[in-house]
């Protein structure tokens, strides 16, 4: 005895089965790539990411798609239990009856062949629970290649900056290489450049760019005060600034110029331009050394001592730097706090080998006092550094 139902659940039983086998060899390539694959490149790396991304969105949709499967299938099977439970009361009823044999025996048949239905759409519905579980390990192994394939980029991209800061360096020690050759293929010491001009003939001369921190008092970008004192960073700068240039130009191997040639020199519009203005005018200089002078503060006032800035990696404004330290140090008898990195925006973005050196703490009275009554220990301490490095007497 055929069932009304049996027919369409054979087929359907069918075309599921198939469509299974189907999504099985979709997941086992999908698994093969996630475990096999490797990044070359970053142009590499984004295309797999976008594949993995359509991969998981097909793994969803087929997901749920098989959870729609399941629903029906449950459905029917409820249905099928009605019916069931239908005949065997019939069954009950024509037992309890006068009725042939027969009769009774057709009923079974069609009883048992409903449950042999009903046990059929369970097999169907365990077997789509375990690929739906397949797919959702699938889903996860493609997440976490994801998560590799993003760390791999992120990587790749860190390695290029480290290139690109090497790259900055190699350029740095080809502008000091160019400096020194110029010094070697001139010998000519004589001319007078002034704290901002150049001679007739500066060629083979080194230039040096010299920053005298911040602007004047009451303008924008002033430097830091010791009130006690009357002391402002600005003018101590300055006047360091002048007295540096002057034994530089008097030496006649070097063309100097000045961020602030005259005391009420103001740079930029505000903070940040008063900075760009500073590196601007090294630039357009064609300076082959930057030196920045500064003072230091701090709210501890016994804290003391010289220190020297330059950016990490770069290797010719260390080596410069530490002459200029160990120099002022010499001269000036003052504690030696070292070399130390940092990304001021005046030795950050400068082409040329940079420095910012911090002459001494405003904030304490014995280097305040120093620094404004001795500017010449401070401005030959910083010259007798520049000839050391460069090896010269």
């Amino acid at each position: 005895m055929n069932l009304p139902f049996q027919n369409d659940c054979r087929a359907g039983g069918r075309k599921l089965w198939a469509r299974l086998l189907c999504l099985m060899c979709i997941s086992v390539l999908f698994l093969t790539a996630c475990t096999d694959g490797t990044v070359d490149t970053t142009d590499g790396t984004a295309a797999e990411l976008e594949a993995l991304k359509a991969s998981i969105q097909y793994i969803e949709q087929e997901i749920s798609s098989l959870k729609d499967t399941n629903q029906t299938a449950l459905e029917e099977i409820a249905s099928l239990k009605g019916q069931i439970a239908d005949m065997q009361q019939e069954l009950a009823d024509l037992e309890a009856s006068e009725v042939t044999a027969a009769e009774v025996e057709a009923l079974k048949v069609s009883i048992q062949a409903a449950q042999q239905q009903v046990d059929t759409l369970n097999a169907t519905v365990a077997a789509n629970q375990g690929k739906i579980e397949e797919l959702t390990a699938s889903n996860t192994a493609a997440q976490q290649k994801i998560d590799e394939l993003t760390a791999s980029n992120s990587a790749a991209q860190q390695e290029i900056e480290e290139l690109k800061s090497s790259y900055q360096s190699a350029l740095a020690e080809i502008e000091a290489l160019k400096a020194q050759i110029k010094e070697l293929q001139d010998s000519n010491s004589g001319g007078d450049e002034g704290n901002g001009g150049n001679s007739g003939d500066d060629t083979g001369k080194i230039r040096i760019y010299i920053d005298q921190g911040h602007n004047p008092t009451d303008n924008h970008n002033s430097g830091a005060i010791n009130e006690t004192l009357g002391l402002y960073e600005e003018n101590i700068t300055y006047a360091i600034g002048i007295l540096l240039a002057q034994m530089l130009e008097e030496d006649g191997r070097f063309v100097v110029q000045l961020s602030r040639p005259t005391e009420d020199t103001v740079l930029g519009t505000d903070n940040n331009s008063a900075l760009a203005a500073r590196v601007q005018g090294a630039e357009d200089f064609g300076a082959d050394y930057f030196i920045s002078l500064h003072t230091n503060s701090y709210s501890d006032a016994s804290v003391n001592g010289i220190e020297v800035y330059y950016v990490s990696g770069a290797t010719t404004a260390k080596a410069f730097g530490t002459s200029l330290l160990s120099s002022l140090v010499a001269a000036t008898g003052m504690k030696n706090r070292g070399m130390k990195t940092e990304t001021y925006y005046v030795i950050k973005y400068t082409s040329m080998p940079a420095v910012l050196v911090e002459m001494g703490f405003i904030s304490n009275t014995s280097d305040a006092t120093k620094m404004s009554e001795q500017p010449e220990l401070f401005a030959q301490g910083l010259y007798d550094g520049i000839l050391a490095y460069f090896e010269l007497t």
